[in-house]
């Protein structure tokens, strides 16, 4: 979610277009998702980014700039290390 938020953000602010097949280009142009990515994501893109507006709209978004990515992404999955994961185990 916050990695299609943030590609519509940057091209919001290129002045560009923020579709969703705009925003499923430019994640595919920043390895964010694989290459060969289905194009029946940018579906899903777009569910997505309905529901960060609607998020945004009702105060729960999460308050971070867009635009303050300094470091690479050195985790798995193209997260970004502000991520915060909990994994349980179910037996435990």
């Amino acid at each position: 979610m916050a990695d299609a938020w943030q590609a519509r953000e940057e091209l919001m602010e290129e002045r560009r277009p923020s579709s969703g097949r705009a925003v499923f280009d430019r994640l595919q142009e920043t390895d964010k998702i694989p290459k060969d990515s289905p194009v029946t994501l940018i579906k899903r893109i777009e569910e997505i980014l309905k529901r960060v507006d609607e998020f945004e709209a009702d105060g729960t978004w999460p308050l971070f700039d867009p635009f303050n990515e300094t470091a690479p992404k050195p985790y798995g999955h193209g997260f970004h290390p502000d991520a915060i994961f909990d994994l349980t185990d179910p037996a435990d």
